[in-house]
C-alpha cells in the first residue's frame, strides 16, 4: 500500500499563508552516510523497528547505523568495545537487548560479552564465559530466554564443538549428547516453524551441509531431502512474516564464494527461491536481516571473489524474488566536482576513481534530479583525473571537464548531454594539481589560474590560461596574484568579473588575498572586511543573492561556523553552519530544481561516507510528542514512528509498532493538532483539518506500515503536519490503543 501526498498539494497551499516567517538559512542533508567496507554484524532490532548495523573498525568514522527501508541512516551511540573481526551479534525482542560475544583482534581472540539496550554498550560481567573465539555463531532461544553459542575457533585457531547458553546474566556450558563437528563459519538462528534453534554449515576439515536443530537440551541433525550447497561464512535470517528461515552467501569449494542463491527453511526442508533480474555480487561475510516493517531482506557488505571487502546494500523482494541494489553511486569514487548544467536544468557530478593509475575504477557522471543521484551512461568517457575542474560553458551549453594527473597528465573534455569529447588544442596547461578555474561567460572563456606542477622539477605556478572552446591560451598579465594553489575562483555576471580569492602561496602560507580578472589584467582589490585566509574552498554564484559565495577551511580547519559572500565592493560574514567544517574535498553549487545551493563532499580523509546538502529555510524533521494510551496490563503502547525523511521529491513510510497483533488500525493526518481527551485517552489530530485517514491492518509482530511518496512541489515545502494511529485492543477499557501524535515539518 503506498500513499502520495501529491494530491493534496492544493489543498495545502492555503496553510502557506499562515505559516510563520522564513526561518533562518541552514544546510539539510538530502542524502545520508553509508557505511564503509568493513567486518559488519546486523540484527533486526525491535526497539528500534529497523535492521540495525555495527562496524567496528578504525577506519569507520561512523559505528552504528539502522536500515530506515530507503538508507541507511547514522544512528546515535558508539560501540564500547574493542575493534575485532568475526564476532557474533544476537538480538532478544523481549528484553529489546541486543548481545556481542567474542571475536579477534590484534591481540588474538577476544571472550567479552557487550549488551545493547539502545542507547548504552554496557560490559556484562560474568563469572564463567566461553573461551576466547571467533569465527563461532550464536542464536535466541526466545521461549527458554537463552541466547545459545555453539563452535567457533579458540586460541591456535583450533576449531571448537562446544555449546554454550547465557541467561540471567551468566554463561553456562552444555554437555548434550549429541552435536554437530567442530567447525567455524557456520550459520544459526532461531527457527519458528519447529520451535528450536536451527545451524547450517560452515567448515572443519571440509565444507558442511548439514542441519541440526537444538531443543535447549541436545542437538539433533535433520535429513532434510534439500539443502544448500555446503559453504562457510553465509547468513541465515529468520522471515519474521512468513515464519521460515532465508539462507544466502558464503564459500564454497577453493575458498570463493558460493553464489547468492536464496534458499528458504520451512521447518522440514530446504528449498531454492526463484529470484529474477540482476543480483549482487557473489559473497560471504556479509550481512543478512529481514526487515519486517519493508518485507525485504537487506543485505550488506562481505567479501568478494578477489578477498576485497564491499559496502554495497541490495534488498530482495521475497514476493517477486527480485533483488534491487541500493548502492549509492556516489560512493563509487573518491573524488568528486560539482556543475550546473544550465541546458538541462541539473546539477551534474563528475566522480573520479581512487587514482589515475590503470586498475582504478573508471570516472563516472552522475546527474541530480531533486533527491537522488544517477549515473549517465555515456559512449566516451575522460580519462581517470587526480586532480579536476568542472565549468559550465554558456556559449557552447556543454560542461567542460580540465583534468590533470600523476606527471604531465593533461586533458580537456566537454559534455553536451549526451556524450563526453576530448578537444584537441594545440597548447595544454601543464599537469598541476589544485589549479582555479571559473567560466568568463562575458568573453566566452574557461579562466585557469595557478597549481602546484606535477612535473618532475615543477614548482608553484602564477599562469594565467584561458580556453575558448577549441583552443588554450596562455596569458601574459603585467599583474598577476603571487604563486598559489587552492585557492577559489568564481565569475561574477553582475560586474562582468572572475573572482579569485585565497590559497596557499610560497612556504605553504594561506593568503586572505581577493583579486579581480577583467579579460585581459588582474587587479588586487582591498577590501574592508575579508574572510581569513581559506584553502581547499569553492566559490559560487548564487542567484537568489546575486553574490558571490565562498566557504573551505582556514589554517586551523574551520572558518569559525561561517560562510562569505562578495558583492563587488566587500566581503560579508553569514552565520550558517557549514557542511564543509565536517567534509573533506567538499564542492556547492546552484541547484535549478530545488532552486537551492548544492553541497557534497566526504566526511573523512579517505572521501568516503559522501553525503549531499542543500541550503534551506526549511528543513525537513519530525517529531513524537504527547503521551500514548492503552497497551494493556504490562504491554507497551503502540507507537507511531517515521522512517526516512519528509524531504520533498523522497519517500519515506509512517510505521505503528508494539500495536496489537492482526488488528485493524487506522493512521489520521491532518494539518493542525487539537488535542481532546477521549476515554481518558487523548487524540492529538484535528478532524477539521484532516488531510489522510487510512485503514492499515497489524502483522503477527503488530506492526503496521503506511509508505508516503512526496512530490517536489514548492507548496509543500514548510508546511507542518500531525499524525496519530489507532489500533483496535481488546485488553483496554476503551477498546483501542492510541500512540503519540507526530509532528512532520514538510521542507528539504
Amino acid at each position: 500500500m503506498k500513499s502520495t501526498l501529491r494530491g493534496i498539494s492544493g489543498l495545502l497551499a492555503p496553510a502557506l499563508f499562515a505559516l510563520p516567517l522564513a526561518a533562518q538559512l541552514t544546510w539539510a542533508p538530502l542524502t545520508e552516510r553509508q557505511p564503509i567496507p568493513a567486518d559488519p554484524l546486523a540484527v533486526w532490532d525491535a526497539g528500534l523497528g529497523r535492521v540495525f548495523l555495527v562496524l567496528r573498525d578504525t577506519r569507520a568514522p561512523q559505528q552504528q547505523f539502522s536500515w530506515d527501508g530507503f538508507a541507511w541512516r547514522a544512528t546515535s551511540g558508539e560501540p564500547g568495545f574493542s575493534f575485532r573481526e568475526s564476532a557474533s551479534m544476537v538480538h532478544a525482542d523481549r528484553s529489546r537487548t541486543s548481545l556481542v560475544f567474542g571475536g579477534i583482534d590484534a591481540m588474538g581472540p577476544l571472550d567479552d560479552t557487550w549488551r545493547w539496550d539502545g542507547s548504552t554498550w554496557i560490559r556484562v560481567a560474568t563469572a564463567t564465559s566461553p573461551a576466547a573465539r571467533w569465527s563461532h555463531a550464536m542464536a535466541v532461544d526466545p521461549i527458554r530466554e537463552e541466547v545459545v553459542l555453539f563452535g567457533g575457533l579458540t586460541s591456535g585457531a583450533v576449531r571448537n564443538g562446544e555449546t554454550w547458553v547465557f541467561a540471567n546474566e551468566t554463561w553456562t556450558r552444555r554437555h548434550p549428547a549429541h552435536a554437530p563437528a567442530a567447525r567455524l563459519g557456520h550459520s544459526m538462528a532461531w527457527d519458528p516453524a519447529t520451535g528450536r534453534v536451527l545451524l547450517f554449515g560452515g567448515a572443519s576439515t571440509v565444507l558442511h551441509d548439514d542441519t541440526w536443530v537444538w531443543d535447549g537440551q541436545d542437538w539433533t541433525e535433520l535429513q532434510p531431502a534439500h539443502r544448500p550447497p555446503g559453504s562457510v561464512e553465509g547468513a541465515l535470517s529468520p522471515d519474521r512474516l512468513r515464519g521460515r528461515l532465508l539462507f544466502t552467501g558464503g564459500r564454497g569449494p577453493g575458498g570463493g564464494p558460493a553464489g547468492l542463491a536464496v534458499w528458504h527453511w520451512d521447518g522440514s526442508d530446504w528449498m531454492r527461491q526463484a529470484t529474477v533480474g540482476a543480483e549482487p555480487e557473489p559473497r560471504y561475510g556479509h550481512a543478512m536481516v529481514h526487515d519486517a516493517l519493508g518485507d525485504r531482506l537487506v543485505l550488506f557488505g562481505g567479501r568478494n571473489a578477489a578477498g576485497d571487502p564491499l559496502a554495497d546494500t541490495w534488498t530482495w523482494d521475497p514476493a517477486s524474488g527480485g533483488w534491487e541494489s541500493k548502492v549509492d553511486p556516489t560512493s563509487l569514487g573518491i573524488r568528486a566536482g560539482l556543475v550546473t548544467d544550465e541546458a538541462r536544468g541539473r546539477a551534474l557530478m563528475h566522480l573520479e576513481g581512487p587514482s589515475s593509475r590503470p586498475g582504478s575504477a573508471p570516472p563516472r557522471t552522475l546527474a541530480w534530479d531533486g533527491a537522488r543521484w544517477t549515473e549517465l551512461v555515456t559512449a566516451h568517457v575522460p580519462s581517470r583525473a587526480d586532480h579536476t575542474i568542472l565549468a559550465y560553458d554558456s556559449s557552447r551549453a556543454r560542461v567542460i571537464k580540465v583534468g590533470f594527473g600523476f606527471g604531465d597528465v593533461d586533458e580537456t573534455w566537454s559534455y553536451d548531454g549526451n556524450d563526453w569529447t576530448r578537444a584537441n588544442p594545440t597548447l595544454h596547461p601543464t599537469g598541476r594539481q589544485g589549479a582555479a578555474g571559473a567560466f568568463d561567460r562575458s568573453r566566452g572563456q574557461l579562466v585557469l589560474f595557478g597549481g602546484l606542477s606535477t612535473v618532475r622539477g615543477g614548482g608553484l605556478s602564477d599562469e594565467t590560461w584561458t580556453f575558448d572552446g577549441a583552443e588554450w591560451q596562455l596569458r601574459q598579465p603585467p599583474v598577476r596574484p603571487a604563486p598559489r594553489y587552492l585557492a577559489s575562483m568564481g565569475y561574477d555576471p553582475v560586474r562582468g568579473v572572475t573572482v579569485l580569492f585565497g590559497g596557499r602561496t610560497a612556504g605553504s602560507q594561506l593568503v586572505a588575498e581577493t583579486w579581480e580578472w577583467d579579460g585581459s589584467s588582474w587587479s588586487q582589490r582591498t577590501p574592508a572586511h575579508s574572510p581569513p585566509g581559506l584553502w581547499f574552498s569553492d566559490m559560487d554564484w548564487d542567484p537568489t543573492l546575486r553574490r558571490l559565495v565562498v566557504c573551505g577551511y582556514d589554517e586551523l580547519a574551520t572558518t569559525g561556523g561561517n560562510r562569505w559572500e562578495w558583492d563587488g565592493l566587500d566581503w560579508r560574514a553569514t552565520p550558517i553552519p557549514d557542511p564543509s567544517q565536517q567534509y573533506n574535498n567538499g564542492f556547492a553549487t546552484w541547484e535549478p530544481i530545488r532552486g537551492q545551493m548544492l553541497f557534497h563532499g566526504a566526511q573523512d580523509s579517505s572521501n568516503s561516507q559522501r553525503q549531499t546538502w542543500t541550503l534551506t529555510d526549511t528543513a525537513a524533521a519530525s517529531e513524537a510528542y504527547g503521551s500514548s494510551c492503552g497497551g494493556g496490563t504490562g504491554c507497551i503502547a503502540p507507537e507511531l514512528q517515521l522512517s526516512g525523511r519528509p524531504s520533498l521529491a523522497t519517500g519515506f513510510r509512517f510505521e505503528l509498532v508494539s500495536a496489537s497483533p492482526s488488528a485493524p488500525a487506522v493512521l489520521a493526518l491532518s494539518l493542525t493538532s487539537t488535542p481532546r481527551m477521549l476515554g481518558g485517552c487523548t487524540i492529538y489530530y484535528d478532524p477539521a483539518t484532516m488531510l489522510v485517514e487510512q485503514v492499515l491492518g497489524t502483522d503477527i509482530a503488530g506492526v503496521a506500515v503506511l509508505p508516503i511518496v512526496l512530490p517536489l512541489d514548492p507548496a509543500l515545502r514548510g508546511v507542518q503536519l500531525h499524525a496519530q494511529a489507532a489500533a483496535l485492543d481488546a485488553s483496554t477499557a476503551l477498546g483501542l490503543s492510541l500512540s503519540r501524535g507526530l509532528r512532520i515539518d514538510l521542507g528539504d
